[in-house]
């Protein structure tokens, strides 16, 4: 009878163990301002500090509906990704590694608009420019950084407190500016920082989790606004295409209503469209990437697509990696099993994927457009 109760005793006490290990991260979240974990008082221009007061104890509450995914966020050392409330808005929470010492970078200096473009041209000594292995500028930061403080920083805010915020996100993380410049296409609102936190607008479950549960007429849909959202981020800037290397489905969410939105930034070229020295020979020709059967998923040169103004790898990272039938990150594709009066669909993906002569992806996008709509 000992050895019975001694082996229930035993259980029980890894049970608590197992329940207590699992409750530490969610009483962090629930009962710690999420400010006071942010180094918001180490550094406080990091990202800004507007949305500290939304993300305090009486103002930020979890969203349950990602509970587990808010667990295993707190409880990782790396990166936090917290779903949460402000009030009534739904929000996504990102806090990412950064190396503050990687930069040596002395922040008392930027005093002025002036300074931190110089100090931004001394941290740019290769071209093209690799921020992280993450951001890459073909040819200047400079440049985006200049048309961010010009057309989109409130100038009601504290200015030396921009350029700081400017400056650090600069050197260490440009999704937050990223964001904003191209905040009218479908990619996730940004909302503001508190110290190295970062919030967006929450946009929905991923396109991985929702797919299995979407009909024909939701996925040629979601398909739409993909191709479309190739198509923007290539030409609708009047200065710069921007190249999303990481366009995966687990990377766009799609909202209740069918809304689709790109939520990670984080790995993009930045190519200007204009750049002040020389262009490459071959700077005019449309880029197209190559389609090799026998690599896992899609390969891109960056060299290449900085070589020229325009490259049609933002649909072909849609089309080979979410829409195809050969997909590997979505079983059969996103446009599996279309109805039958719509299987010259499938046709025009694998054109998609690998061209054949005479076509570029631009038009199949058109024509995938205008069939799908």
């Amino acid at each position: 009878m000992s050895v019975l109760q001694n082996n229930i005793f035993g259980l029980l006490s890894l049970f608590i163990l197992l329940v207590s290990i699992l409750l530490i991260p969610v009483y962090n979240i629930i009962v710690l301002d999420l400010p006071s974990i942010s180094k918001v008082n180490n550094c406080p221009l990091c990202f800004g500090r507007e949305l500290c007061g939304c993300l305090s104890r009486e103002h930020f509450t979890l969203n349950w509906n990602h509970f587990l995914i808010n667990v295993l966020s707190i409880c990782s050392h790396k990166n936090h990704i917290i779903f949460g409330k402000c009030g009534e808005d739904l929000i996504v929470v990102k806090k990412r590694p950064i190396n503050y010492s990687q930069n040596n970078v002395n922040f008392s200096r930027i005093v002025d608009f002036t300074v931190l473009l110089e100090s931004l041209e001394q941290t740019s000594l290769k071209q093209p420019l690799d921020i992280n292995n993450k951001f890459t500028f073909c040819s200047s930061q400079r440049k985006l950084v200049t048309h961010f403080f010009e057309n989109v920083v409130k100038r009601e805010n504290n200015v030396s407190e921009v350029y700081l915020n400017l400056f650090f996100m600069a050197l260490t993380n440009m999704e937050p500016i990223i964001q904003q410049v191209t905040k009218d296409w479908a990619v996730a609102e940004y909302l503001g920082g508190c110290g190295d936190f970062t919030v967006s607008r929450y946009c929905g479950y991923t396109l991985t989790w929702v797919m299995p549960q979407l009909d024909w007429m939701t996925r040629s849909s979601v398909a739409v606004q993909l191709l479309q959202f190739a198509f923007n981020a290539t030409f609708r800037h009047p200065q710069f295409a921007f190249y999303f290397t990481d366009m995966s489905p687990d990377n766009f969410a799609v909202s209740s209503d069918g809304k689709v939105r790109l939520v990670d930034l984080e790995h993009i070229i930045v190519v200007d469209k204009y750049p002040e020295a020389d262009p490459p020979a071959n700077w005019k020709i449309q880029h197209q990437s190559f389609h090799d059967e026998s690599v896992n998923g899609f390969a891109f040169s960056t060299q290449e697509i900085c070589s020229h103004q325009t490259s049609d790898m933002n649909i072909y990272s849609i089309c080979q990696g979410i829409l195809s039938e050969k997909s590997d990150l979505l079983d059969g594709g996103l446009l599996h099993s279309p109805p039958q009066h719509m299987l010259d669909i499938t046709r025009m993906i694998r054109e998609c994927v690998s061209p054949p002569a005479g076509k570029t992806r631009f038009d199949i996008d058109r024509d995938l457009l205008r069939d799908l709509v």
